[in-house]
């Protein structure tokens, strides 16, 4: 039985091993960890044995997608206070999911993006995979690493004649952009945005939660 406190993503690579494992006859062996050095060690072949399940699945995929138009998303976050790119890759005109092609730490500078596209694109070229375009959040960092018209595109690291992917920025954001944009600028946005959060603040007090008989969401 896989531990609720195991985090979701590592869940169906542990049920695999134990499957494998339940089909070549291995004993699975559940033990009670009380030193530190244990669980550590422990951790550390879980995480290899995840790590292999992974790649294993990534080259799947990617065989999978031979000869096929893909697009590739990346989206910026942080993870623990350090800044990571999950890069995932979505097989244009088709329903299969979509699956993430690798996390990379990066430092998010155009040149730090030129050279993450420059290394997906080599990547998926060797895997005989046509890459049609990048999708960003729409930052100048990225528009300046992966735009083809850019001075710091990383097209200027490739040597060759091949077809290159466009850089797409995600509509979603720039909506949003547009939005905020507009309710920055506009008086009566502003203030109809300070009243809604004022109205939602006193909804929130105890006395008002009881008198409706739910708590108002945080403004």
């Amino acid at each position: 039985m896989i531990h609720e406190c195991i985090p979701r993503m590592a869940k169906k690579a542990l049920k695999k091993i134990q499957k494998q494992a339940i089909e070549k006859n291995k004993p699975i062996s559940f033990r009670l960890i009380r030193r530190l050095c244990d669980l550590i060690a422990e951790t550390r072949q879980l995480s290899e044995e995840i790590q292999i399940y992974g790649e294993e699945q990534i080259s799947k995929r990617l065989k999978e997608l031979r000869q096929k138009y893909v697009s590739v998303a990346l989206d910026a976050g942080k993870i623990g206070g350090v800044p990571y790119v999950f890069c995932v890759v979505y097989e244009l005109n088709s329903n299969n999911p979509p699956f993430l092609l690798r996390l990379d730490q990066i430092v998010g500078t155009s040149e730090g993006y030129a050279t993450l596209a420059f290394e997906i694109c080599k990547q998926l070229w060797q895997s005989n995979i046509f890459l049609a375009s990048f999708v960003t959040d729409g930052c100048i960092a990225q528009v300046s690493g992966l735009d083809l018209s850019s001075e710091n595109s990383f097209a200027n690291l490739l040597d060759t004649n091949s077809i290159l992917p466009f850089h797409c920025p995600c509509a979603c954001h720039l909506t949003q952009l547009v939005f905020k944009n507009a309710f920055e600028q506009c008086q009566f946005f502003t203030e109809e945005i300070n009243l809604l959060h004022l109205l939602a603040t006193e909804l929130r007090k105890d006395v008002f939660a009881k008198l409706i008989g739910a708590r108002c969401p945080a403004p």
